[in-house]
């Protein structure tokens, strides 16, 4: 027998990017699309003998393409892409039983059992071309990977990307925050607020970067059991939520301490610096400056330093003597500052450290803070807990909030930082708020919250004409617009790193650790729909509002802002096409339909009133059949219809000319279109219409953005960017697919014409009236339609059979009517009553009515408590409980007595 190669020639293999979904035959589902694909190929391996390998490689195009393409999909539900590209296929695949599986998945439908064998294979690695890089091991173990190479390798590139240089204007807007936070005219229980928003978004770092202007004691008080940058002051950590305890001393010891300490401390740098004569504000700077230097130099990923464990072992030391010792002042009434001597003096020395001794002149016109007290992971300080006595509520926050009271008058800010919303309660200490204010009464005012925080600072800066859709949809360029976790890591990571950025992105996206394809809680669903479909949360009680907090908190979204306390918040889906282009590949290959549309209503997200949410889940839908399984992420406006169409309209809208065209401009679809391309993987809601001009498109084209116009201004709910003449990027070549939505039952199968005219280029503003227009596509998809079909609207000529004259602008028509197969082939027959419900408008009274609250209901019981929830609002529908009980009717009204204009 002949040695085999080592390796399959490159042109036979494919990297698909999703991981199929198991699929159970008995369960009369149609099969997967990907098993079809590769089932042909895969058949001329059916054998297990060398004949059928030595076939296979005389023919490696097709046979072992199938072959490897069935096991890319398996690994790909184990291995980051950068190892499972180390493996050797053509070494694996001589394991019979690997090839018997790899048959048997096909016809199975299901890759679990080829899996399960992959799993406790020792997998041999590829012969690298430079044999002085070759792995110290020639063999991958599938269980060490998560824990191996690739955990390392996402250690080092964190910190590296924690030390590169700051970049962007957050931290100075920070410190001006704080600054206006410190004004005397306010009247605030104490001076301290909240950080808060999603991961990723520098939090800790722009607190770090202002340690370089003033002194910051960061304190990092992370959960034990959980990782993440920079590394915990586990010793703190215990002793804050194990000794703390309401009026024991020990938070009025702990604040005493970290004033002495930091005080301390300082003086020993101000000494080796050679600081004590210096004055100015030059002098804070510096002294803060070396202090950072001493409390975070040669951290690692999973430790501080030396310097800064002895630092909060010296304060844990002193809190403890000076709680032991019960001088702390006299209790009194918490809406009163407390007196507190030894602290105040503690306050005192530490200001004459930092300000160099007696300066009150510097003090006055030092700016904003001089020293922060930053703690980091501060949700792990807000655990509820309960008085023995009294039964009141507490929690190491609240006692730590209460003896900040006692810094009043001294320019001394606390920072409680967090992913997590809503954990920030004031237990009792203060009237609560109500959820529509944002304010609570002056006298006891708590500073707001700050949410501000590093957006697109890293990103590459785009000019017009300058970059290429090939250019703006790499995964580098991508990852660099938005929050700078994924920028950074990139620029800091090695080639594995950069290689598995998608994937660490979609694990970041669905709070796991685990690589590769895993089912989809509901919550980890919502966080991939939201990115996509920039989804608007509407909570209407508790649940519904901590379903958003969770977002915030596991999955990555946007807190705009909120009130103190976080009793109410804006939360929003920013469009970050790499958490996009991650979110499509945890859906790509789930069938997720049903989950979502039995969550929607609980979830609190807002569909559109028109049917906007399902008509972009076609839209979606279609640009996905186009750019996965190993396509480009750019593609052509024709082959977009493709996917989006049945494939006989598609053809007729090949050939079809344009309903109005400019003079000279009347051409095929096909003809017009055939340069036009265009890349999206989310929608945005925009928030005025001046925005869906071309002089704005063409930079959300660079962040391959589709548009969802604002709510009910004008006749154009979703707005679709592409590129006209080839692939560069500016105004002069955007056009625009502009679409209608209606779900509305008097919208059939007949053309509206007066719609499309309201659709006019001009009045909507794409085009400025002094341009020449690029060729439009006007779309109108009436979701409410009883009936399915498709028409491609016909150039309309004079009632005296002449010609048309010229318009101003062209554009092709297309009227979409009903939610079925037959008008868009992504709907599955099954799915069509799903697909109408998340095509209904989300009107609270109508929910009410449908009894859409209650998934186990039987639809007996529904229909009967439905039925008498009608006869509460006589005359509110066209159905017969809504009249018979008061009206004889000479038939019962139903549903099917109301239908479309034609068909009647």
């Amino acid at each position: 027998m002949s040695k085999r190669p080592s390796s399959p020639d490159e042109t036979a293999r494919k990297s698909p990017r999703i991981s199929p979904v198991p699929l159970d035959p008995s369960a009369g589902m149609e099969p997967d699309p990907f098993f079809q694909a590769v089932s042909d190929a895969v058949q001329l391996l059916q054998d297990t003998d060398d004949s059928a390998w030595a076939r296979a490689l005389q023919a490696p195009s097709r046979a072992l393409a199938g072959f490897y393409e069935v096991l890319e999909a398996a690994f790909e539900g184990l291995l980051p892409h950068s190892v499972s590209a180390d493996v050797d296929y053509f070494a694996v695949a001589q394991d019979e039983d690997v090839r018997r599986l790899v048959r048997g998945s096909v016809d199975a439908n299901s890759l679990e059992a080829l899996r399960a064998k992959l799993r406790g294979m020792s997998l041999p690695r590829r012969s690298p071309p430079d044999p002085e890089k070759a792995q110290k091991t020639s063999v991958i173990n599938v269980g060490d990977v998560p824990y191996g190479q690739s955990g390392v390798e996402q250690a080092i590139a964190t910190i590296r990307s924690w030390n590169r240089p700051f970049q962007g204007e957050t931290a100075r807007v920070l410190r001006e925050t704080l600054s206006s936070f410190l004004d005397p005219g306010r009247d605030t229980y104490a001076r301290y607020s909240t950080l808060v928003n999603a991961s990723g978004t520098g939090k800790s770092r722009i607190v770090d970067e202002l340690g370089k202007q003033v002194v910051v004691v960061q304190m990092c008080v992370r959960e034990r059991g959980t990782t993440g940058f920079p590394p915990h002051d586990r010793d703190l950590m215990f002793w804050l939520t194990g000794k703390v305890s309401c009026n024991d001393g020990r938070a009025e010891g702990f604040l005493y301490a970290l004033l002495t300490v930091t005080a301390e401390r300082l003086k020993i740098v101000e000494k080796h610096c050679g600081l004590a004569d210096l004055r100015s504000e030059a002098r804070v700077n510096q002294l803060a400056s070396a202090f950072r230097e001493c409390m975070t130099e040669g951290q690692t990923f999973d430790a501080a330093n030396k310097y800064r464990r002895e630092f909060y072992g010296d304060v844990i030391a002193v809190a403890e003597k000076f709680a032991d010792t019960r001088d702390y002042g006299k209790t009194v009434p918490s809406s009163q500052p407390r007196q507190l001597p030894n602290i105040s003096k503690a306050a005192e020395k530490l200001m004459k450290v930092v300000f160099g001794g007696s300066t009150p002149e510097l003090q006055q016109d030092f700016t904003g803070p001089a020293v922060i007290f930053s703690f980091d992971e501060a949700h792990v300080l807000t655990h509820t807990q309960y008085h023995q006595r009294t039964g009141g509520k507490w929690s190491v926050f609240s006692e730590l909030t209460r003896v900040l009271r006692a810094l009043e008058g001294y320019p001394i800010f606390s920072l409680f930082l967090s992913t997590t919303p809503g954990t920030f309660e004031e237990h009792e200490l203060l009237p609560r708020v109500h959820r529509f204010a944002w304010n609570v009464p002056e006298k006891r005012q708590i500073l707001p919250s700050i949410t501000e925080v590093v957006f697109d600072d890293l990103a590459i800066r785009a000019r017009e004409g300058e970059y290429t859709l090939e250019r703006v949809t790499r995964d580098d360029f991508m990852g660099h617009l938005g929050r700078p976790l994924f920028g950074s890591r990139y620029d800091a990571g090695n080639q594995y790193v950069r290689q598995d950025l998608l994937d660490f992105a979609a694990l970041k996206l669905v709070h796991s650790n685990v690589w590769g394809y895993q089912p989809l809680a509901d919550d980890g669903l919502l966080a991939c729909l939201a990115i996509r479909f920039a989804f608007e949360f509407r909570a209407k009680g508790p649940y519904e509002q901590q379903i958003e907090r969770e977002q915030v908190e596991c999955h990555m979204r946007i807190c705009l802002a909120a009130t103190p306390g976080f009793q109410t918040m804006v939360t929003v889906a920013s469009s970050e096409p790499l958490l996009a282009e991650a979110a499509a590949i945890q859906l790509g290959r789930r069938v997720y339909f049903e989950q979502m549309a039995r969550n929607l209503d609980a979830w609190g997200v807002h569909r559109g009133d028109r049917g906007e949410l399902a008509a972009m889940l076609l839209l979606m839908k279609a640009r996905d059949n186009v750019v996965y399984w190993g396509k480009p992420r750019v593609f052509s406006v024709v082959d977009f219809f493709g996917a989006l169409l049945p494939s006989s309209a598609h053809q007729k809208l090949k050939d079809a000319l344009p309903s109005v065209s400019r003079e000279g401009e009347c051409k095929a679809f096909s003809e017009t279109f055939k340069d036009a391309r265009m890349a999206f993987n989310h929608f945005i809601k925009v928030q005025e219409y001046e925005v869906v001009n071309v002089h704005y498109l063409w930079a959300l084209v660079v962040r391959g953005a589709a548009i969802i116009c604002p709510d009910h201004q004008r006749n154009v709910e979703i707005v679709i960017p592409f590129l006209f003449h080839d692939t560069t990027i500016q105004a002069t070549n955007v056009s625009a697919v502009l679409i209608t939505v209606k779900n509305d039952h008097a919208f059939g199968t007949e053309v509206w014409e007066h719609h499309f005219a309201c659709m006019d280029p001009f009045d909507f503003e794409l085009f400025s009236e002094d341009e020449a227009p690029l060729p439009v596509i006007r779309m109108a998809f009436c979701l409410g339609s009883r009936r399915s079909g498709i028409t491609i609207v016909a150039p309309s000529p004079e009632n005296d059979g002449s010609p048309e004259p010229p318009s101003q602008y062209t554009a092709y028509d297309i009227w979409c009517a009903g939610l079925s197969p037959e008008t868009f082939p992504a709907i599955e027959k099954d799915d069509v009553k799903l697909w109408k419900d998340v095509a209904r408008p989300p009107l609270g009274v109508l929910e009410a009515l449908e009894m859409r609250d209650d998934r186990y209901m039987t639809s007996e019981v529904r229909q009967a408590r439905s039925d008498m929830r009608r006869r509460m609002m006589p005359g509110a529908m066209a159905l017969g409980p809504h009249f018979s009980a008061f009206i004889k009717l000479p038939q019962e009204v139903s549903e099917d007595d109301f239908s479309d204009k034609e068909e009647v």
